[in-house]
């Protein structure tokens, strides 16, 4: 036989207050047929009964839960975490919850996560996409779930997204180094974002250099745990690499820590250049000459698209906001 259940019900309070139960469920949802000296009876008994509403009962009748889901590669990196904060404080100004889905750069993970949202009931999500995210996606869109893909080109004309100019940023970057002297660039860049390799490559080719003399492409499978392997290896096969480009700011700083392991010095002997500039928003112990996007401002404008769809009783045309990328320079490059 199953436990029974603690939660206070409505039936309860009703005994305790001497109101009907019906009076007790519209003044629990601020209905305005119900007095406010009434309404204010029952909230205090509500509150201390220890009253939690049912969310589920009340996204049944309301249709909204109130509730958007945000799904991210990696909640460990920097500018995520601070997305992450960021969004759930618009969220909850706004009346909602957020739930936290981290997928670890797995697309089967990604396609777990959408469905737990869904289960979940959430009015809306938030994606930091997989590789396998187009084929996922097709959950929420069969749903009518509204969603905002993060951090990355559009390629659906139908779909909101948000990103940070990361093809300019890397233009930027490539131009930057090449001024800087840099002659033999180690480009540590995750697997799943191509279109970057192809901006940096252009970068060189603008600045007079060749990107088979002058660049080594290393593709990451993973921002963590790698870069001391990948530096023993890629150094040992280009002795002459002078300076390294990375994927964003984490792998930046694991590369420069792993430099000093190898009795290399940044920038007297390699030159670094991340990508994030997590010093701008983070106090951290070194001087990393790193490409500016915000993940304040993304969060910004990632959930305005998503709290247009949901405040709109009409199907809101799909937008893609491109958010410009600067470059901070400081004492690495």
């Amino acid at each position: 036989m199953g436990k029974a259940s603690n939660r206070v019900t409505l039936k309860q309070i009703a005994d305790r207050t001497g109101f009907s139960v019906i009076t007790v469920s519209k003044a629990l949802r601020d209905c305005d047929d119900i007095a406010l000296r009434t309404r204010a009876a029952i909230r205090a008994a509500a509150n201390e009964m220890g009253y939690v509403m049912n969310g589920a009962a009340n996204a049944l009748r309301s249709g909204r839960s109130m509730c958007i889901a945000l799904s991210v590669v990696d909640i460990t990196n920097s500018f995520w975490s601070l997305f992450a904060k960021h969004a759930e404080e618009i969220a909850r100004e706004h009346g909602y919850s957020m739930i936290i889905l981290n997928i670890d750069m797995c697309a089967q993970t990604e396609r777990n996560a959408i469905r737990t949202a869904l289960r979940q009931g959430v009015d809306g999500m938030l994606i930091d996409p997989s590789h396998g995210y187009l084929e996922n996606v097709k959950m929420l869109e069969q749903a009518r779930v509204p969603f905002v893909i993060l951090e990355h080109p559009p390629v659906a004309a139908s779909m909101n997204s948000a990103t940070c100019d990361h093809m300019g940023g890397a233009y930027l970057a490539a131009t930057y180094m090449a001024s800087r002297g840099c002659r033999k660039i180690l480009f540590l860049n995750l697997e799943h974002f191509p279109w970057r390799r192809d901006s940096f490559e252009q970068g060189l080719v603008d600045s007079g250099l060749s990107v088979a003399e002058n660049m080594v492409f290393h593709r990451l499978t993973s921002v963590q745990g790698e870069t001391y392997d990948i530096l023993t290896e890629e150094l040992a096969r280009h002795p002459d690499i002078d300076s390294i480009f990375a994927f964003n700011d984490a792998v930046a700083y694991d590369a420069i820590c792993s430099l000093k392991k190898l009795g290399k010095g940044v920038p007297k002997d390699i030159r670094v250049v991340g990508n994030g500039d997590t010093e701008s928003f983070l106090s951290i112990p070194v001087s990393l000459t790193s490409l500016h996007s915000s993940p304040i401002r993304l969060a910004d404008e990632a959930m305005k698209l998503l709290l247009d769809n949901l405040s709109s009783e009409e199907p809101v045309p799909p937008k893609h906001v491109v958010l410009p990328v600067t470059l901070t320079v400081r004492d690495s490059c």
